[in-house]
């Protein structure tokens, strides 16, 4: 950034925040949609980039939604019972890209009497990363934030990403509260 820009937050010399990409299907997890928003802009240092949240576009609709997926920070898949073939456009683009991919699963089909779909399992198997299960909208958020903060707290010790005094501790904290 030159001297005496501006980062979108019109702050001179403060980086834009972390973007956070959320793919799922819209409806069958609208709610976990919905917390993870409210999570992600807790944390005060990202900011999401949820389809049904954003403004408008002259984009194409699959354009406006890929640029989001290849230029994100994180990488957020959801799965449930299904996926669709948006969503699986977003997960090739993530790995093409090699964004960072934090993935969380839906428990207890088994327990409904539900089952995953075959697209659902053969995205599952193709996830490179460690995944983990999530039984509601409040657990997905903690989760969220515990892996975020994780993933963010690593990189500052391996020297990628640099924070200021006390932001660590703050982000390692982070990663047990909700809100």
């Amino acid at each position: 950034m030159a001297a005496g820009s501006t980062s979108t937050d019109g702050i001179v010399g403060v980086e834009p925040p972390l973007v956070v990409f959320v793919s799922s299907l819209l409806r069958e997890l609208r709610a976990e949609r919905e917390a993870l928003q409210g999570a992600i802009l807790g944390m005060g240092i990202a900011r999401p980039w949820v389809f049904e949240f954003t403004p408008a576009t002259a984009q194409s609709l699959q354009c406006s939604y890929l640029e989001k997926a290849h230029i994100c920070d994180f990488f957020v898949l959801l799965i449930d019972e299904n996926v669709s073939p948006a969503v699986e456009l977003e997960f090739e683009n993530a790995l093409e890209h090699q964004r960072a991919m934090l993935v969380f699963l839906k428990a207890d089909k088994e327990d409904k009497g539900c089952r995953r779909s075959a697209a659902a399992n053969a995205l599952i198997r193709r996830i490179p990363t460690k995944w983990t299960t999530f039984t509601d909208p409040t657990d997905l958020a903690l989760k969220f934030r515990a892996a975020v903060s994780d993933e963010i707290v690593r990189r500052v010790r391996e020297g990628l990403i640099a924070l200021r005094s006390g932001e660590l501790q703050w982000l390692e904290d982070a990663g047990s509260r909700l809100g």
